[in-house]
């Protein structure tokens, strides 16, 4: 009996430790500072996969972003790496290229590390993390292939100085008491145009509560979404959506 005990043991010990090749937190050197990830590489893992890099908001941390994102049940039956950044103190850099510079240095060390596709990069982020997202958008458009911003844009005006077109799906609740509703249709319109979409958006309800804005046929393809999530307040979304 003891014996198969410890076989059991042995079997289900192995079972969570290959459950993923790569699960932890670590550190990545970027503008002379040692800077905070977690980095999740699942055990179906194969060279030449897409990364998926998820960022928090402003006062929160990687394990706040890790909970609610939960990007990770994604990865392991779709094969892709997943990276939750820190903030250097509780703010993004959303003027300068410092944070940008941090997420190039992220794709540079998970390309050596794991062999990840560099053409399929994306970048998600909430709150602040998606003012960043729009900063990344504005500046370094060419090393993403897709951007997917939740809650919140650049509050002192759009930009639409993107290097390339720019395929989009932002998630915003309708009743955002942070990042105000008001005004994200006219920027989600106004990267529509720059990608020369269709000037006329697809408008259907992808559930009970959530309005779905699809701008189509762009340049190179490119279509630039809007979710609209009725009610919803400043929160992240895969709770009820």
């Amino acid at each position: 009996m003891k014996k198969t005990f410890l076989l059991i043991v042995a079997v289900l010990f192995s079972v969570v430790a290959t459950a993923a090749k790569y699960s932890q937190t670590t550190h990545i050197q970027t503008g002379g500072k040692s800077r905070e990830v977690f980095i999740y590489v699942p055990d179906c893992y194969t060279e030449n996969r897409p990364l998926v890099i998820s960022v928090h908001g402003m006062n929160q941390d990687i394990a706040y972003q890790k909970g609610m994102a939960q990007w990770e049940k994604v990865a392991d039956t779709a094969n892709f790496a997943v990276v939750y950044p820190q903030s250097d103190g509780t703010q993004w850099d959303i003027n300068g290229m410092t944070d940008i510079n941090f997420m190039l240095d992220i794709i540079k060390k998970m390309s050596q590390d794991y062999k990840i596709d560099e053409s399929r990069v994306y970048i998600t982020g909430f709150s602040m993390g998606g003012m960043l997202t729009y900063h990344i958008i504005n500046n370094v458009a060419d090393k993403f292939a897709a951007f997917g911003p939740i809650s919140g844009y650049n509050l002192w005006g759009a930009n639409y100085d993107c290097s390339r077109p720019v395929p989009i799906c932002h998630v915003h609740g309708t009743s955002d008491s942070v990042v105000n509703y008001n005004g994200i249709e006219a920027i989600i319109k106004g990267f529509a145009q720059k990608d020369n979409c269709d000037p006329t958006p697809e408008v259907t309800q992808a559930n009970n509560i959530c309005k779905k804005t699809h701008y189509k046929n762009g340049d190179c393809e490119t279509e630039v979404i809007l979710y609209s999530v009725q009610g919803r307040d400043h929160e992240p979304t895969n709770n009820g959506f």
